[in-house]
């Protein structure tokens, strides 16, 4: 999967291959890696939406096959992390809030500053 992180650059994040337990950001125009990839994740990334905070700092969510989701603040390089112990099918950013996939529906989590907590 690709999905592409708001900033002037417009660089991109990729996730989700075989098995792969790692996000990588990359600088589309030179074709080259942004930083080290991202890990944590104990299963496969399945999902990956990328925004900006209202501070205008770039953030990554990422959903992985372990039931975690992470909100990653790519300047800062931290994360938060979501303990669902769910399967997690899809997420993206809604309203201000994120939407998760799970198979028992939808669930919304408020992101205040780039800090994620349960609504």
């Amino acid at each position: 999967m690709i999905v592409r992180v708001p900033q002037p650059h417009r660089p991109v994040a990729t996730g989700g291959e075989q098995g792969d337990r790692t996000v990588r950001v990359w600088d589309p125009l030179a074709g080259t890696p942004v930083g080290a990839p991202l890990t944590g994740h104990t299963g496969e990334v399945r999902a990956v939406a990328g925004f900006a905070a209202p501070d205008g700092r770039t953030l990554l969510a990422t959903a992985g096959g372990d039931g975690t989701v992470r909100v990653w603040d790519l300047e800062a390089a931290t994360k938060s992390v979501i303990f669902l112990n769910l399967p997690v099918l899809d997420l993206a950013r809604v309203n201000g809030d994120l939407a998760i996939a799970v198979p028992e529906g939808i669930l919304l989590i408020r992101l205040d500053g780039g800090i994620a907590s349960s609504t």
